[in-house]
């Protein structure tokens, strides 16, 4: 069994929220705006990427994984504790080849308007077009790439789950405490198997 982690977000994993505590660097100094992180993991449970079965998973930016993955469980570490929030089932990396269609089929349900009008609901009011540090995600043609320079997608599922009360894995065994990183695609072992079962 795998995991991995995602950013931290206030919308379900919707949208953007502004306060990944990790991930892209947006440097905004404009309408006193400070600086703030955002993950591309944010919008896995978006409505748009949902209909077309695509998520991104900064585990599979980091390394070129090759596998057919039955279950990732999704997991998030905030206020001192990892929590299981969903998971993806029957996962296969994306292809680099595959990028030109996949921003088509994006293109035609409006994507980047739902995303610029997404970073505006964090105040951060520049035109997508101008969002450079998005717009140099959505424009690479690699999967596999350092952070802000691999596509905005990076995997294809057949079924994704987000828990309405994500679980405090910690609380059960503080051994969860070591799953806490975004680029690593963690192997659970078996002994730990129990704290996803939900």
């Amino acid at each position: 069994m795998k995991a991995s982690k995602l950013v931290n977000n206030n919308n379900s994993w919707t949208a953007v929220s502004g306060i990944g505590q990790t991930g892209i660097m947006v440097g905004v100094k404009a309408q006193n705006k400070k600086s703030y992180y955002f993950g591309l993991e944010e919008w896995n449970n978006s409505s748009i990427l949902r209909k077309h079965k695509l998520a991104y998973l900064d585990s599979f930016r980091s390394f070129p994984r090759l596998e057919y993955y039955e279950r990732i469980e999704l997991i998030n570490f905030r206020n001192g504790a990892v929590y299981h929030i969903g998971r993806l089932e029957k996962v296969k990396r994306l292809k680099c080849l595959e990028i030109p269609d996949i921003k088509k089929l994006l293109i035609m349900d409006s994507w980047l308007k739902q995303v610029e009008a997404d970073f505006h609901n964090i105040q951060d009011l520049r035109p997508i077009v101008n969002n450079n540090e998005y717009m140099k995600c959505w424009n690479s043609k690699d999967i596999v790439a350092p952070t802000n320079e691999a596509f905005i997608l990076n995997l294809r599922y057949e079924k994704v789950s987000f828990f309405q009360s994500p679980r405090n894995l910690t609380s059960i065994n503080p051994a969860a405490n070591n799953w806490k990183r975004l680029i690593h695609l963690y192997e659970v072992s078996n002994a730990l198997e129990y704290l996803f079962n939900q």
